[in-house]
Parts: C-alpha cells; structure tokens; sequence
C-alpha cells in the first residue's frame, strides 16, 4: 500500500506561503479544511474528510513550529501523519489507556494522551493563538471549513481576522516536485485503469459492468474511486450520469468522467468510446473537440492567464467544425482538492505558473443525443506544458 501522509511542502512552497501572509499582511494564518490543514501538517483525519464530524486546525506563524489542533480520537493519525516539528495539541475526551512499558514509537502518543485537553475545538484553537502571543494579531483565517459560530466567537476587540481560504487555495495552485510526482502517479492509474476497462467491456454489457471493471482495476493498485460517470447513449449527454443497468448497445456513444483518490492527491480522466465503428459524424464532432483540447495544451505556459488559455480551447473547437461550440470552463486545477485553483474559464486572470498542475477538458453535452469528452492532467513547466497522461485522440472503442 502507497504511504497515505501528504508529500509536503519543500523551502519553495513554504516561501510561497509567507510571501502570501506577508502581502496580505498578516501575522499567522489558521487553515481550516481538511485540505489545507493536511497541505501545512501531513495530518489526514477520517472524522474531517468523511462525515466531517470534528474540527482540526493549523496555525501557521514564519519562524515557529506549525501547530496541529486535533481532536482526541485523532491522536493516532496525527502520529502516524503529520510531518515532523510539528506541534500537536488535542481536545475532547477521548478516552485511551497506557499500557504499561510502552514502546518508544508511542511515547510521543503518550505524552498528547497525558496532557492536559481543552473541552472544544474553539477552546483549544483560542488557547493555540493565545499561547503563542497572537492575541491582539492580525490573522488569517481559512473561513471555509469553520463550523457555525466559531467565526463570531474567534473575534475579539483587538484580533483582526482576515478570510484567508483563496490565499491558501493560491499558494497551493503550485506544487512541489513531490506532489507533481503523486499526481502523476494517481493520474496514470486512473487513466490505465479506465483504458482496462473499456477494453474489457463488450456490447451487451451494462454501464454498471464498466464501472465495476474501473473500480476494480484502481483498487488493485490502492487507488480508490471518488467520482465514476459512466452514461451510454443518450445518457452520455448527463454530466453527472451515474452508471447504471442501462445496456451498452451497438452505435452509442459512451463518455466516462473518473476521478480517483490516493488517500492524498485527486485524478480527473475522461475519454469517449464508441460502441462498434464510429460514424463519420461522431469522428468529426471528436475531432473538432480534441483540436480544442489540444489548442489549450498548447497554450498553457508560464505567463498566460487561465482565460487566454480558454478563448484558445474554445476558437480552435469552433474553427474545426463546431462554429457554436459553448462552454463555461476548460479545465481546472488539481491536487490535495479535486478541483484547485485555477479554473480555465473567460474569467480566471490568474497567471499560470511553473508546477501549476492542470486538468484540460473540453466536453460536448447534446441532450438528447449523447455527449463527447477527453481530459488530460498536465503540468506547467518553463518550457509549457508537460502532459502526464495521455487522452486518445481518436474515439475509443467497444465492440
């Protein structure tokens, strides 16, 4: 099984950071969603990526230890995850007992089960900033993973709090060459897997049976499925189509949209097969598409906004036979989230960046009819785009 703690930050993306802290000028910042608290410590809690039932923080100060807020039940995790120097203080009662001659692997456990715990995650993040001279600082706080109240309860008449989701979310948008590696790696599964299963899936088969085979095939090599759109026919046309007991039939189009998680980094692939030969009609509407597709490829490099990259996408599929192609984005970011800054639509200035790691993507929904779709991972380099996977340029088939 694949190490499940994040890559981490290396000196460049730690500069990143407080270059960001500085410019918005602000003394510490607090993360708050799973993702950017695991992007500053490592830490993966099951109760805040899943039912979300507790709340983890990380306060992050240039020159200090970062510090780790964590619920008791999540000790575990924290010593197994987080990256180290990191300090860790817990809340809750959770309650452990201590064997007696534990091993020194557990000692550090021991020490956070010993410790004296605050009764609420809002108590033990206010004893953090206090302990560490913030009160009375300005703050940036991630305000998107707070749970109700915590905001107004955080304010004070001489702490300023600045929302600080979009600075996170910024930093992150370039990745360290670790992360770029992880990405690579969960894209290339995602795609062979897909690829498998198609190939593996005759007509007659059910969507479901497609899905299945994906399914199987990621698990194999412990990447997990986070979102399968399997639609055949018609229902390729359905963004969100879930695949169901529908009968794949001979002429249909077949769009898969798959995205997977390795317990750190997300995949989006997408391709379209064609049940039996492929008509002159859907081989050109595909070709149109994938001029598009690979217009923007082309177009991605260091210094070029998010929105250029788009009106590229979108001029290249309308000059290659679809003059009234529309879309609303081209791609999007990727990494600890599924969908990371930035978007590639009309309205993204963002300047894209070396180790900006990008999903490309030009779909076709006619309702009514079917839908077509091809979508790569690339990374931005000094010299443009480096594709980590590979989209068919021609429609796949199932016979």
């Amino acid at each position: 099984m694949s190490d499940v703690r994040a890559p981490g930050r290396d000196a460049a993306c730690a500069g990143r950071l407080y270059e960001h802290m500085a410019r918005a000028g602000v003394d510490a910042i607090v993360a708050t969603t799973p993702e950017n608290v695991r992007y500053l410590t490592g830490f993966f809690g099951l109760a805040e990526w899943s039912p979300r039932l507790t709340q983890a923080y990380a306060i992050e100060m240039p020159g200090r230890p970062t510090v780790l807020v964590v619920s008791r039940g999540e000790l575990d995790m924290a010593l197994e995850d987080t990256i180290e120097g990191v300090e860790v203080e817990a809340y809750g009662g959770f309650v452990y007992e201590r064997a007696a001659g534990g091993t020194g692997h557990h000692d550090r456990m021991v020490r956070w089960v010993e410790a004296p715990s605050a009764d609420s995650a809002l108590a033990a993040l206010k004893a953090a900033l206090a302990s560490r001279g913030l009160n009375g600082k300005r703050i940036g706080v991630d305000e998107m993973g707070l749970a109700p109240g915590i905001w107004e309860d955080l304010q004070d008449g001489s702490t300023s709090l600045i929302r600080a989701y979009d600075l996170l979310r910024s930093v992150r948008a370039v990745k360290s060459q670790a992360e770029v590696n992880a990405l690579r790696r969960v894209a290339l599964v995602t795609q062979d897997s897909a690829l498998g299963a198609v190939r593996d899936t005759r007509i007659g088969d059910t969507e479901a049976d497609l899905a299945r085979r994906f399914h199987h095939n990621l698990v194999q090599n412990d990447v997990v499925p986070e979102v399968t759109v399997v639609g055949s026919g018609p229902r390729s046309a359905f963004p969100n189509a879930q695949a169901g007991a529908r009968r794949i039939l001979k002429g249909d189009l077949v769009r898969l949209d798959l995205c997977a998680f390795d317990w750190r980094y997300h995949s989006d692939w997408a391709g379209t097969a064609v049940a039996g030969v492929p008509t002159a009609e859907q081989e050109r509407t595909y070709a149109a598409l994938v001029a598009g597709h690979l217009a923007a490829i082309g177009a991605t490099k260091p210094g070029v906004r998010a929105c250029d990259v788009f009106d590229v996408a979108i001029k290249a599929v309308r000059k290659s036979g679809l003059p009234d192609f529309r879309r609303h984005h081209c791609g999007h970011g990727i990494g600890l989230e599924g969908y990371d800054a930035p978007l590639i639509n009309s309205q993204d200035t963002t300047v894209l960046e070396p180790g900006m790691v990008l999903c490309i993507e030009v779909p076709l929904y006619r309702v009514g009819y079917g839908g077509y779709q091809m979508e790569d991972t690339i990374v931005v380099t000094e010299n443009g785009a480096d594709v980590l996977t590979s989209a068919p340029l021609e429609l796949l088939t199932i016979s």
